[in-house]
């Protein structure tokens, strides 16, 4: 199966800004060899919008398209290669790791004899990816500098 890729009008049925070779070959510039699958680009466009799609300057380009990306930014048809290479970011780190994993609670205190056993409050699941996230900052709302964006 092909995915869908964003061409820069605002599909509506675009189901990533990558496809496989566009990642391989990111990777492959840089001197890292990395087969990416579909499986690892879907689970980044997951992780990249469930982070990030409530926090861009402008506007979508067109109201039905599935994606965040292209944005109305001051009037510019913005789509910038800085967001595809966060995503092939995200494929390489969504390869060996969950990228958002769910809340947690960690064993505070451990008994063995008469069995007894005491949780931490839940953790926070929230991940955070300086690379990711200081390519994608200069298109946050904000000062165009990243600021933490926290998911529970």
């Amino acid at each position: 199966m092909s995915l869908v890729i964003e061409s820069g009008v605002g599909l509506s049925n675009a189901q990533s800004y990558v496809d496989t070779t566009f990642v391989d070959a990111y990777f492959l510039l840089r001197g890292i060899t990395f087969t990416s699958t579909d499986a690892n680009i879907i689970n980044a466009m997951d992780y990249f919008e469930a982070t990030y799609s409530q926090s861009w300057k402008g506007e979508k380009l067109v109201s039905t398209q599935a994606l965040s990306f292209p944005l109305l930014i001051d009037g510019v048809n913005t789509y910038p290669v800085q967001i595809k290479n966060a995503i092939c970011e995200l494929a390489y780190k969504a390869s060996t790791a969950t990228l958002l994993p769910d809340p947690s609670q960690a064993v505070k205190r451990e008994k063995v004899d008469v069995i007894e056993v005491e949780y931490q409050d839940f953790t926070s699941a929230s991940v955070s990816y300086s690379l990711v996230n200081a390519m994608v900052s200069p298109w946050l709302n904000g000062s165009g500098s990243y600021h933490s964006v926290l998911r529970s």
